[in-house]
C-alpha cells in the first residue's frame, strides 16, 4: 500500500506518458471487444490518471486497494465511481466491456492460485464480448541481481527524493523504496516494502485460458511493455 507516497505520486510521475498509454488501449479496445458497451474499470486506478484520459472514450470506474490513492483519484475525478478492494475478492454489482490491470499491478496478488482465482473474477466481471488487459510485472526470466534506482521531482514549494532498491526474497519481487520530501513546514522521510509475485509466461497464459478467456498476448502493451488480452466469449 502506498498511502504516505499517494499525495507525491503524481510528482514523481509527472513525465509518464498517459494519453500514448490510452491510445493504445483504446486500439487494443477497438481490435478485440465485441461488446457493444463502453464501460471500462481500471483495476489498481492509483491516482486516476489513465481514467482522466479514459472517460473521454468510455464510462469509467476505478479500484484500488489504497485509500489515500483513492482519495487523490476522487478529487481529480468527480461523479466517477470508485471502489476501495482488493483484485482477490472483487464483488462488484455491474459487468464492464473493458476491464484493466496496468503497470504490474497484478503483482500484487502475490500467489498464483491468487493469480487463477483474479482473472476468474475479471472474467466474471466482463460482459460477453468484452475484453480484460492485463499488463504483467517481472518474468522469472528477468530476475537479476539486487537493483538500485533514484527518482527527484519538484513542484511548487515541494522537492521529493525517492530511492528504490528491489530484489528477490521468498520467491517474490520485493521493493523497498525510501522517500524524503522537503516542504516549507520542513523535512519528511519515510520508507514503504512492497511484494509482488513472479509469474511465468504460462502461469498467465493458463489463468486466461482457465478462466474461459481467448487469449491474445501483445508484444507492446498500454505501457509499451508486452500485455495479455482475453476475450470473453
Amino acid at each position: 500500500m502506498q498511502t504516505k507516497s499517494a499525495a507525491i505520486h503524481d510528482l514523481l510521475n509527472a513525465a509518464r506518458d498517459y494519453a500514448t498509454e490510452v491510445a493504445r488501449i483504446t486500439s487494443l479496445a477497438e481490435r478485440y471487444k465485441r461488446s457493444d458497451g463502453t464501460r471500462l474499470i481500471d483495476l489498481g486506478c492509483g491516482t486516476g490518471r489513465h481514467l482522466e484520459y479514459l472517460r473521454t472514450h468510455f464510462t469509467v470506474e476505478g479500484l484500488d486497494l489504497d485509500p489515500g490513492m483513492v482519495e487523490v483519484a476522487a478529487a481529480r475525478l468527480p461523479g466517477v465511481p470508485l471502489h476501495i478492494g482488493s483484485f482477490t475478492d472483487l464483488d462488484l454489482p455491474r459487468r464492464y466491456d473493458v476491464i484493466l490491470c496496468l503497470m504490474g499491478s497484478i503483482g500484487y496478488v502475490r500467489w498464483p492460485g491468487n493469480l487463477d482465482r483474479t482473472i476468474r473474477l475479471m472474467a466474471a466481471h466482463a460482459h460477453p464480448g468484452g475484453i480484460v488487459i492485463v499488463e504483467p510485472w517481472i518474468p522469472p526470466e528477468q530476475i537479476g541481481e539486487t537493483l538500485v534506482t533514484t527518482r527527484a521531482a519538484e513542484g511548487p514549494g515541494i522537492r521529493v527524493a525517492r530511492m528504490r532498491t528491489s530484489r528477490v526474497e521468498n520467491g517474490a519481487s520485493v521493493l523497498y523504496f525510501d522517500y524524503l520530501v522537503t516542504t516549507a513546514d520542513g523535512v519528511e522521510n519515510f520508507a514503504e516494502r512492497h511484494e509482488l509475485g513472479i509469474f511465468s509466461h504460462e502461469q498467465h497464459l493458463a489463468a486466461f485460458t482457465d478462466a474461459g478467456l481467448e487469449t491474445h498476448y501483445e508484444l507492446s502493451g498500454p505501457s509499451g511493455s508486452a500485455a495479455y488480452v482475453g476475450v470473453k466469449r
